[in-house]
């Protein structure tokens, strides 16, 4: 049999130096506008019907829904309702790198938080019974709806 080489009991090691970690200038409190960390495929024309669209659903539920689910998640269920909608297309496939990344961003609050389904439930109770009477406002979303 070989005989292997045995650390020796007394050796020491040098110490791990982090002087490298001293040039890195980047700080958490720069100016400026935060960027993504992927850039979007999406044309300008897409970013401002999302916009749209968010700001409608975030109307909506304001109008019915006010006080009965915190503001922040009507908001974050606006802006998802907009990232995963169809638009023209006969499915939202296209817009799978924004459905999931969405989710990855904020799984806890949209999965996990017990009123995100029955919000998003309730607003579509809503919007269909105020369709079926013929409700001012509600039409637009209505028709803009997935079918």
């Amino acid at each position: 049999m070989g005989s292997a080489a045995k650390p020796s009991v007394g050796s020491t090691h040098s110490a791990l130096s982090y002087e490298k970690w001293q040039a890195v200038t980047v700080s958490d409190d720069e100016d400026g506008e935060a960027k993504p960390l992927l850039p979007s495929r999406k044309d300008p024309a897409q970013v401002e019907a999302d916009g749209e669209m968010y700001e409608r659903y975030k109307a909506l539920f304001k109008a019915h829904l006010k006080g009965k689910f915190p503001l922040a998640l009507r908001k974050l269920l606006a802006r998802f309702i907009a990232v995963q909608h169809r638009g023209t297309e006969s499915s939202n496939i296209y817009r799978y790198s924004e459905i999931v990344g969405l989710i990855s961003q904020r799984r806890a609050e949209l999965m996990h938080d017990a009123d995100a389904l029955p919000a998003l439930c309730e607003l579509h109770k809503k919007i269909v019974n105020a369709a079926k009477e013929g409700e001012a406002g509600v039409g637009d979303v209505a028709q803009a709806a997935p079918k």
